[in-house]
């Protein structure tokens, strides 16, 4: 699957574009407390790596939330 969309969301494969947000929730140690990367990462560089990774394999998607166009 290469990208999904629905009327309030799109699913589609990492882009490098999405390291600064995806940064920002490996460093909050509350979030990634649930999920299979805890602890948290420190490092811009850490998370550069694991982007890398997700945007080559089949198995990691971005979940955008449309933002309605108000006109």
């Amino acid at each position: 699957m290469k990208r999904l969309e629905t009327e309030r969301l799109i699913i589609r494969k990492f882009e490098e574009k999405d390291v600064t947000s995806l940064h920002e929730l490996f460093c909050d140690d509350e979030s990634m407390r649930w999920v299979a990367l805890y602890p948290a990462f420190i490092a811009m560089e850490e998370t550069k790596e694991r982007m890398k990774e997700w945007i080559e394999d089949d198995e990691h998607y971005a979940l955008v939330e449309k933002i309605p166009t108000i006109f």
